[in-house]
């Protein structure tokens, strides 16, 4: 994420309100399953910390995922079988003044907006029925069996050519093809969340391992000490053996002086 940073620092210095074109204006942070970008014409697999740039067209399969973090801090998260093409992304000054455009074909992308370059992104989100205006939100686009827009906080603004609406938190609002937008309602579903299928442990190497290790003793061979030892009473803490049922017990393994190599 710092190199996105850098790029956008260096960027509002050198060009103020220009685009970002040709170069990357976000990487992809998370990619699950069968997610690819078509770049210059080619549609390549996606790879974590891949840049991402203005033309790009992201695509998921079924069950893929994927998440993109742009140079403005704007998160976008991408559920299975989605099609999305960043248009347009505008950096420094001008991301605040000029409309940074996702196109989204079809599928379900939830947005959450940056406010990297000194105030809320000016983004838009286009559909095939409608133009979804927002600003400091976070917010999802939903195709299912019509085109929906639901607000998580924020606002959002859902228009064509027929007319406009605007849903409140927690409520969506369809985009019909034929007429305005509009018959609000609650959003039932819960907020799009995309998680690394193999997001690893940074931290298994600061992970602790003496931990007591735990043994099985059941009616065998009596421990070191012998039978007559009372239970719990042995060399290492382990009980005689006598009882016919497993139980565990456990020990902390000696500590063994370093053995010398002439």
């Amino acid at each position: 994420m710092r190199r996105i940073f850098a790029l956008a620092a260096a960027a509002a210095l050198l060009g103020g309100a220009q685009d970002a074109a040709s170069e990357p204006v976000g990487f992809i942070a998370v990619s699950n399953g069968d997610v690819k970008v078509q770049q210059a014409g080619a549609w390549k697999a996606a790879k974590r910390d891949g840049g991402v740039e203005i033309g790009d067209t992201i695509r998921t399969g079924a069950g893929a995922s994927a998440k993109i973090v742009l140079v403005d801090d704007t998160l976008l998260q991408i559920d299975e079988e989605t099609e999305l093409r960043i248009e347009t992304w505008h950096i420094g000054d001008a991301a605040t003044k000029e409309i940074s455009l996702v196109r989204q074909v079809r599928g379900r992308l939830r947005a959450t907006v940056g406010d990297a370059f000194g105030g809320s992104t000016k983004m838009e989100v286009h559909i095939p029925t409608a133009a979804i205006g927002i600003k400091g939100t976070d917010f999802e686009v939903i195709s299912d069996s019509l085109w929906e827009a639901c607000l998580h906080s924020g606002g959002i603004d859902v228009s064509n050519t027929f007319g406009s609406a605007s849903p409140k938190p927690g409520e969506c609002v369809y985009a019909y093809g034929d007429k305005a937008p509009g018959d609000p309602h609650p959003n039932s579903r819960q907020p799009l969340a995309v998680e690394d299928d193999e997001p690893g442990d940074p931290n298994l190497a600061d992970k602790d391992f003496s931990e007591p290790i735990v043994v099985d003793v059941g009616s065998g061979p009596p421990p070191p000490g012998g039978p007559d030892q009372p239970n719990g009473d042995g060399p290492y803490g382990v009980g005689s053996g006598e009882n016919d049922e497993d139980e565990l017990q456990q020990f902390e393994a000696p500590e063994l002086e370093p053995i010398e190599i002439d």
